[in-house]
C-alpha cells in the first residue's frame, strides 16, 4: 500500500476519468484499513480534494469517503495531524461549496454529511463545523445560485412565488448536514464540542425562525428545526420542544408569513413529531421528555386538526343556501397546513415502520404508535377527508389516511 500510494495519488490528477475514479477507491480502501502513513494519507487527500465538486458528483463522493476515512485515523492517538489538517484545510471548503449545490444529491449528499460528522468529531471542531454550515446556509438563502435565480425571476415575471424549488432543495440539503452534526444517529458518538452547546444552538436558530419578514434566512432556519426534529433532537428537552412547537405553529397560522415560510413550518412541526416517536421507541433514551417532545406533539397537531374540522363542518352548516350565502368555505392557510403537518409526520413513521420491517414481515409490520394512537389519527384524518372545506384539503387528509393504512394495515383495516 505504502509503495502504490504515490502513484495512485498521482493518478487523480489524469484528464481521464477510469483511473481517477480506480484511484480514489484504492485509496479510500487503504485508508478505511490504516494502511498508509500520515504523511501519504495526506497527500491522497489533498489530491482528491479537487475532485470534491458537482461537475461529477460520482468522483466527489469517493473523495469525501476518503476524506472521512483520514479524519477518522487522524482521530487515533498514533496517526499523525497532517492527514486530519489536510481534510479540514483543503477538502472541507470545497465540501461547503458543494452543500450549496442544487445538484447535490444520493450517494454524494450521504457522502458528504459522513465527511462532515468525521470532521466534527475531531476535539473540539463540532462547534465550528455547525458554524460553518448555518452561515453557508444563511449565505445560500441570501445569494440563491444563478440557476435558482432564474427560476425565481420567471416565476416573478409570471406573478407566482419568487423562491425556486431549486433554492429550497439547497437550504433543505444544508439543514440536514447540520441536523446530521448536531444529533449523531444511534451507535454514533456526539461530536466534541456539538454536544454541549447543541441546547444553545438550537434556541439560536429557533431565535432566526420566529424573526420578523420571513426571510430566506428565515425559512432556513425553520428548515433546520424541522431537521433536528426529526433526528429526535428534541426529545430530550421538552421545554424547548415546546418552544419550538409553539414558534412552528405561529409561522404556520400568521397571515405576514410567506407561502414558503408556512410550508417550512407545516414540514418541520411534522418532522419534529416523527422524530420525538421514533426517539421515544428506542428505548426511552430521551427520559420522560422523550414521551413529551413526541407522542404529546403527535397528538397536539392531531387535536389541532380535529378541532379546525369541526369548526369548519359548522362554518358549512351556518351557510343559508336559499338566501344565496355561498361565501367561499375553503379552508384557512393554519388548518391545511396543520393537515400537512400530521402527513409529514405520518409519512415519517411510516417509513421507520417499513425499515425496522424484513420483507417477510411487511405484512405484519405496525407503526411505532399504540393502538390508540393509531385509532385517532384514522377518525381525525377521514372526518377531515369528509368535511374538508376544499379538493386540496380533502387530497391531504385523504393521503395521510391511506400512508396510515399502507403502514399499519392489520389495525387500521380491521
Amino acid at each position: 500500500a505504502a509503495a502504490a500510494a504515490p502513484e495512485l495519488t498521482a493518478a487523480l490528477r489524469l484528464a481521464a476519468r477510469p483511473p481517477r475514479a480506480a484511484a480514489l477507491d484504492a485509496l479510500g480502501a487503504f485508508a478505511s484499513r490504516g494502511l498508509l502513513s500520515g504523511e501519504l494519507l495526506a497527500e491522497a487527500v489533498r489530491g482528491a480534494a479537487a475532485l470534491v465538486s458537482e461537475a461529477d458528483l460520482g468522483l466527489a463522493a469517493s473523495a469525501l469517503a476518503l476524506g472521512a476515512s483520514a479524519l477518522a485515523a487522524a482521530a487515533k492517538p498514533a496517526a499523525a495531524a497532517a492527514a486530519a489538517a489536510a481534510a479540514s484545510e483543503e477538502m472541507a471548503p470545497r465540501a461547503l461549496v458543494l452543500a450549496a449545490s442544487p445538484l447535490l444529491q444520493g450517494p454524494a449528499a450521504a457522502a458528504l454529511s459522513d465527511f462532515f460528522v468525521a470532521l466534527a468529531r475531531r476535539a473540539g471542531s463540532g462547534g465550528d463545523v455547525v458554524a460553518a454550515l448555518l452561515d453557508a446556509g444563511r449565505a445560500a438563502a441570501a445569494a440563491p445560485s444563478s440557476a435558482a435565480a432564474a427560476a425565481a425571476a420567471a416565476a416573478s415575471s409570471s406573478g407566482a412565488a419568487s423562491t425556486s424549488s431549486g433554492s429550497r432543495g439547497v437550504l433543505h440539503s444544508i439543514a440536514r448536514l447540520v441536523a446530521a452534526v448536531l444529533c449523531p444517529a444511534d451507535g454514533e458518538e456526539t461530536a466534541p464540542g456539538a454536544s454541549s452547546s447543541s441546547s444553545r444552538v438550537v434556541k439560536s436558530i429557533l431565535a432566526e425562525a420566529s424573526g420578523g419578514g420571513g426571510s430566506g434566512a428565515q425559512v432556513f432556519a425553520t428548515l433546520c428545526l424541522g431537521e433536528i426534529g426529526r433526528r429526535g433532537g428534541l426529545a430530550r428537552d421538552a421545554s424547548l420542544a415546546s418552544e419550538v412547537r409553539e414558534v412552528l405553529a405561529a409561522r404556520m397560522a400568521s397571515e405576514s408569513s410567506s407561502d414558503e415560510l408556512a410550508r417550512a413550518a407545516a414540514s418541520a412541526l411534522g418532522a419534529a413529531a416523527a422524530g420525538g416517536v421514533a426517539a421515544r421507541a428506542r428505548g426511552g433514551k430521551g427520559g420522560r421528555g422523550g414521551d413529551e417532545a413526541g407522542g404529546e406533539l403527535l397528538s397536539w397537531i392531531a387535536d389541532r386538526v380535529a378541532a379546525a374540522t369541526e369548526a369548519a363542518v359548522a362554518e358549512l352548516a351556518a351557510i343559508d343556501v336559499e338566501a344565496g350565502d355561498l361565501k367561499s368555505a375553503a379552508a384557512p392557510r393554519g388548518a391545511y397546513l396543520l393537515l400537512r403537518s400530521l402527513n409529514e409526520a405520518i409519512v415519517d413513521i411510516a417509513a421507520a415502520a417499513a425499515a425496522s420491517s424484513s420483507e417477510a414481515s411487511q405484512q405484519q409490520q405496525q407503526l411505532l404508535l399504540p393502538e390508540a394512537a393509531v385509532s385517532r389519527l384514522l377518525e381525525v384524518l377521514l372526518a377531515a377527508a369528509e368535511a374538508g372545506a376544499d379538493d386540496e384539503a380533502r387530497a391531504v387528509a385523504s393521503e395521510g389516511a391511506g400512508h396510515l393504512a399502507r403502514a399499519d394495515p392489520t389495525r387500521v383495516l380491521s
